[in-house]
C-alpha cells in the first residue's frame, strides 16, 4: 500500500495552493502571494544567480557626455580665438597704426606710464624728455583734456604715418591749445611704436 504524501501546501489544478493534512485535502487555501515567493527553492536560487531578484543598483553616472561637452567648449574657444586673430590680420593696417596713436593719447589723458612706454620708442622718449615714468607723469599732468581726431593714415611694411588734429589744455597757463601733427611709427617687437611727432602747423 502506497504511503500518503506528507502534510504540506500543494498546487491544485486551478493554480492555487491547498493544505494536505497527510491524509486528505482540507478547506484551507494559501493566500495569494507574489510569484517570487511561491516559486520553488531551485527557481529562486536560479533567479538570484542571474540577479533577477536583486534590488536595483544605482546606475553609474555617465561621464563621457560631460567630457565631450568640455572638449567641445575648448574647440569652440579655440575657433573663436582663431577667428579673432584672422580678423585682426584682415583689418586695415592703418587701423593698427591709428590704434597705437589712440592708445598713446589715452596714456596722456590717464597718466598711464605702461601704455606710454608700450606705444613709443626710446628715441621718441629721449626727444620728448620723458625717459622715465616719473618724467612722463609730470608732463602728462601739465596737459589735460586731450582730444584727438584722425585725418589720415598710411602704412608700409616697416613704417606708418598718421596725421591728426588735436586739442588740449595747458594746466600751468590755464590755456587751451590745438594743432595738427604727423606721427611716424616703426615696428617694435612686432608692434607699432611712435618714433617721432612732427607739427604740421605753419607757425610752429
Amino acid at each position: 500500500m502506497a504511503e500518503n504524501p506528507p502534510a504540506g501546501w500543494y498546487d491544485t489544478e486551478d493554480g492555487r495552493r491547498r493544505w494536505w493534512d497527510g491524509t486528505a485535502w482540507t478547506d484551507h487555501f494559501e493566500a495569494a502571494q507574489p510569484a517570487s515567493t511561491v516559486e520553488g527553492a531551485s527557481s529562486i536560487a536560479g533567479e538570484v544567480a542571474q540577479g533577477a531578484g536583486d534590488p536595483e543598483q544605482p546606475r553609474p553616472r555617465r561621464v563621457w557626455p560631460w567630457v565631450v561637452a568640455g572638449v567641445g567648449v575648448l574647440v569652440l574657444g579655440g575657433l573663436a580665438t582663431a577667428v579673432v586673430l584672422i580678423a585682426n590680420l584682415l583689418l586695415s593696417p592703418s587701423l593698427d597704426a591709428r590704434g597705437t596713436v589712440a592708445a598713446f593719447d589715452r596714456a596722456w589723458n590717464e597718466g598711464d606710464c605702461t601704455t606710454y612706454f608700450a606705444t613709443t620708442t626710446a628715441t621718441y622718449r629721449e626727444s620728448a624728455e620723458t625717459r622715465t615714468c616719473d618724467e612722463f607723469i609730470e608732463a602728462a599732468e601739465e596737459l589735460v583734456d586731450y582730444e584727438i581726431s584722425f585725418l589720415d593714415a598710411y602704412e608700409d611694411t616697416d613704417v606708418a604715418y598718421v596725421t591728426t588734429s588735436e586739442f588740449w589744455r595747458v594746466v600751468s597757463s590755464d590755456r587751451n591749445s590745438s594743432g595738427s601733427f604727423m606721427y611716424t611709427l616703426v615696428r617694435q617687437d612686432s608692434r607699432w611704436a611712435i618714433d617721432s611727432i612732427e607739427s604740421l602747423d605753419a607757425d610752429e
